[in-house]
């Protein structure tokens, strides 16, 4: 699914953790989940010592980083699988260390070490929520209208374009962010939309229109009647032209037997 690589690349770019190599699998089986390899860039190397240490601790650190050229990688253990425990933090060595500079790297390392496997199992757990919630089932009617000679039925499905569909997230996109925050706690379903007009008498499809790549307030609510009378009018315009010819053919026939 394009939205969850998207979703993880957008996360672990915002975290400073390298993004070009993200690798996933959320099928509820033993050994899924996601890891990310790659080299952490300087600046964020350095964010991170902000972050993690403190005081002289913090300064021997970025003095490792900026002077003597040490970083650290994120590589892969095991290619069969993409998890917490595929990816090992490696130090890359640069010009030799003071003692004080050795202990400060070596605490950032620990602590991005630790932190990776955070960042892992939590956008593992929201990954999972983004799969759930993505339409699996098939057919499920959300609205019904009935009139003596038809019936809408408007139903959610799977997204038939998901695996074509693009998402980006851009860095500033507040809206997006926003978004995936609701998608991540269960309050959108993404998926598609289907509006059957049913002829009663034959209880035939006589016209129907499908929208994909769309996410719906869950549980569905008043927010969401407009979409369904868009797909709805789309589904009409489409079986006019039958109905036209069934309702001559009915009414015709009322005719022979008078």
């Amino acid at each position: 699914m394009n939205i969850i690589h998207e979703y993880f690349k957008w996360r672990l770019n915002l975290l400073g953790y390298p993004s070009e190599d993200v690798q996933y699998r959320l099928s509820w089986c033993q050994g899924d989940g996601m890891a990310f390899y790659g080299r952490i860039e300087e600046e964020y190397l350095i964010d991170f010592a902000w972050r993690f240490l403190r005081g002289r601790e913090r300064q021997m650190a970025i003095s490792a980083i900026e002077e003597k050229g040490w970083s650290i990688s994120i590589d892969c253990c095991d290619h069969h699988y993409s998890h917490f425990n595929t990816m090992v933090v490696e130090a890359d060595c640069g010009d030799a260390l003071s003692e004080t500079e050795e202990t400060a790297f070596n605490a950032l390392f620990d602590c991005i070490r630790d932190d990776v496997v955070y960042v892992s199992k939590t956008l593992e757990k929201e990954g999972y929520a983004i799969v759930e919630a993505y339409v699996n089932e098939e057919g499920k009617v959300l609205r019904k209208w009935c009139t003596p000679a038809l019936t809408v039925r408007c139903k959610l499905v799977r997204d038939p374009f998901e695996e074509e569909a693009d998402f980006y997230i851009g860095e500033k996109n507040v809206y997006a962010m926003k978004f995936m925050r609701d998608v991540i706690a269960g309050q959108y379903k993404l998926g598609g939309l289907v509006v059957e007009i049913v002829d009663n008498g034959t209880d035939e499809v006589i016209g129907e229109h499908t929208c994909g790549g769309i996410s719906i307030t869950w549980p569905a609510n008043k927010g969401t009647r407009a979409l369904f009378r868009e797909v709805a009018a789309q589904a009409f315009y489409e079986a006019r032209p039958i109905w036209r010819e069934i309702k001559s053919g009915r009414e015709a026939q009322i005719q022979q037997a008078a």
